[in-house]
């Protein structure tokens, strides 16, 4: 697919942003032979992108992720979050040491995921100028927030429950991200999944690494993270009765409608 595209472009600088290259290859021999497929395509990489974020926002953040693709919660504390093969790849000094001994010849230029760091500028701005090229001004694009209340959570949970109960089959289709997103324009909100301690059991977990990365590549920073720590409206509690489940069974048959 890259020989393709690299050759009908005929471009002289190639940027690939590849979230899974992150989350897929965790190895050195998985990046080295990424690597060598960029040879056998004509790739010489020069630089290397990589955006760094706190911990426990990114474990949060992909708990909501999961809960709108229908996939349920990975875990609701920390030992189990930091037991998953994901856990490693956010030991951020052993990653970009890993991926700089690959590619031994490239810039590696970590960058902070968090507003202040980003200066006011989208990320797309942030990444245009982190990897030389002019910035085209995409600030003014704003992403509509997909976060969702307690009784949004709850629902889609419930929903999906409900659904393998029923033994429905895969729900990971076009009918579900309509569900998704009328349930996130009616039942938005900023609800934090995982407890405040479980939270800081990740930070601390990740803090021996994380200073590593700052007396390398940000040494003016008192810490690698210094803000953007999730501030919950509510918190995540399961909710249940009577008149709860009858609205689930509700969502899940008009749900189901609208499949057919």
């Amino acid at each position: 697919m890259y020989r393709d595209q690299i050759s009908a472009s005929s471009c002289q600088v190639c940027l690939l942003s590849a979230e899974h290259f992150w989350s897929c290859l965790g190895s050195r021999n998985e990046i080295l032979a990424l690597k060598d497929r960029f040879f056998r395509i004509g790739l010489s990489v020069s630089r290397i992108v990589v955006y760094l974020r706190r911990q426990s926002s990114w474990f949060e953040s992909f708990q909501h992720q999961r809960v709108r693709e229908g996939r349920g919660l990975l875990a609701s504390n920390a030992a189990d979050l930091l037991n998953t093969p994901t856990a490693r790849q956010l030991d951020y000094s052993r990653l970009i040491d890993t991926w700089g001994e690959v590619f031994r010849g490239a810039q590696i230029i970590p960058r902070i995921f968090e507003s202040s760091s980003l200066m006011g500028r989208g990320i797309l701005d942030d990444f245009f100028d982190a990897a030389g090229l002019p910035v085209i001004n995409h600030s003014a694009e704003v992403k509509n927030s997909s976060a969702l209340s307690n009784l949004g959570i709850n629902l889609m949970l419930s929903v999906r429950a409900l659904l393998e109960s029923q033994n429905k089959g895969p729900i990971n289709n076009s009918s579900w991200r309509r569900l998704t997103a009328e349930i996130a324009k009616n039942m938005h909100g900023r609800c934090m999944i995982l407890p405040e301690e479980e939270m800081c059991r990740i930070d601390r977990a990740y803090a021996e690494s994380n200073e590593l990365v700052r007396l390398r590549y940000f040494p003016e920073r008192s810490s690698l993270f210094l803000g953007d720590s999730l501030h919950a409206v509510e918190r995540f509690e399961r909710l249940e009765g009577a008149d709860y489940d009858s609205i689930v069974r509700l969502v899940t048959a008009l749900w189901q409608r609208s499949e057919k």
